[in-house]
């Protein structure tokens, strides 16, 4: 029970910090660093796309080294990369520092997600492993409510802006130590008995998953990249760059937290139902911040659909490639977040050039169509397979 306590807190630090400033610091502080650095929307949409390209380089590094090493060595070299990109971040005075801590924090969150699934087979218990699981992914939801606290707290105060993301890589690497003490040393093959039916990642019913993967990825990467950045420029806040952030990236934070439930409402809704109100959700948050970006409760809203959407979804393609690749599943899974990651980093490169020619608004507007149409899509499935997982 102690070790399974240990590795519940291990995962809970290490995904709040990774997947926290680590993976949406940059969005979260595009803002002020459009002033400090003198960014142009195109500068930021492929700063954000290094960040995802070393997101999608990292991915099937973790899946190799968890196959030759175990879940540590990945998981603490994830945690090291996270710490580092954060620091480096923190003492950047030029864009190509900025640009190497980005990506090089970016990289630490891709290392730092499916490992712990192997992780807490190994450690904990049956009957706590989904507890431990839900512990692990509620790290990020906390991680990113504390950095938009953190920037808060420095614009009140007048605090630098370096402070928090110093504070974050040193938490960093509190979470090496975590991990050395609670996640086993070693390579260990598990005791399922694997599937008799022949695993295949491509073909028609592999399909949705990867729908659902892109249409997530190409969503979330302009919401996180740039909505705090929109806001602030068409709404007329004047001064007020860093609450704007804040206040969003709180809001998605604290309403993620529902991600903890992503399997209980699948079951009562259905898999393909649930998917089509996750896609519904990020198209109606996409729309407000590109038709009312100057309503604090619009704000609100948008970021906590956001939010909510986006830990819905993430656990959704966890316990639903499990379900279509038995025996497979951590392979699986990682395949769909690769696909996540390219089309994120897709996205925000697109996203970025787009919004210098035809400004944000539209760029937002042209997104929402994505989620609107995957929505429509699983909706329509959803009709004939009511309870397909």
């Amino acid at each position: 029970m102690r070790q399974t306590t240990s590795l519940a807190l291990a995962g809970f630090v290490t995904t709040a910090i990774a997947f926290g400033p680590a993976r949406i610091g940059f969005g979260l502080f595009l803002p002020k660093f459009r002033q400090i650095f003198e960014l142009s929307s195109t500068q930021a949409g492929f700063i954000a796309s290094a960040a995802f390209l070393f997101f999608l380089i990292a991915l099937p590094m973790a899946i190799w080294l968890d196959t030759k090493k175990g879940p540590r060595i990945p998981l603490l070299v994830g945690a090291l990369l996270a710490a580092l990109g954060l620091l480096i971040v923190a003492s950047a005075t030029k864009v190509i520092t900025l640009t190497v801590g980005i990506a090089v924090a970016g990289a630490g969150a891709g290392l730092c997600w499916s490992p712990f699934n192997d992780a807490t087979e190994k450690v904990a218990p049956y009957e706590q492993q989904s507890k431990t699981l839900s512990a692990v992914s509620t790290g990020t939801a906390i991680g990113i409510v504390l950095a938009g606290l953190s920037l808060l707290s420095t614009d009140l105060s007048g605090v630098n802006w370096r402070l928090p993301w110093i504070i974050f890589g040193g938490i960093g690497l509190f979470a090496i130590v975590l991990i050395s003490f609670a996640v086993p040393y070693g390579n260990f093959v598990q005791d399922a008995k694997p599937s008799e039916e022949k695993i295949t990642f491509l073909g028609r019913p592999i399909l949705p998953l990867y729908i659902a993967a892109l249409a997530f990825g190409l969503s979330n990467a302009v919401y996180i990249s740039f909505a705090a950045d929109h806001i602030v420029s068409v709404s007329g806040f004047d001064g007020m760059d860093a609450k704007i952030g804040a206040i969003i990236f709180i809001s998605y934070g604290l309403c993620g937290i529902i991600g903890v439930f992503a399997g209980a409402m699948s079951e009562k809704m259905g898999l393909y139902r649930l998917i089509a109100f996750i896609f519904w959700a990020f198209a109606i948050s996409l729309l407000l911040i590109a038709m009312v970006p100057g309503s604090w409760m619009s704000i609100i809203v948008s970021a906590g659909l956001h939010g909510g959407a986006v830990m819905l979804i993430s656990a959704v393609l966890s316990f639903w490639s499990l379900s279509l690749f038995p025996g497979k599943g951590a392979t699986g899974f990682t395949i769909a977040l690769i696909v996540v990651a390219i089309s994120c980093m897709a996205g925000s490169a697109i996203a970025g050039m787009a919004a210098d020619v035809m400004g944000l608004s539209k760029v937002f507007l042209v997104t929402a169509v994505v989620p609107t149409l995957t929505a429509i899509f699983f909706q329509y499935r959803g009709r004939s397979a009511l309870r397909t997982y």
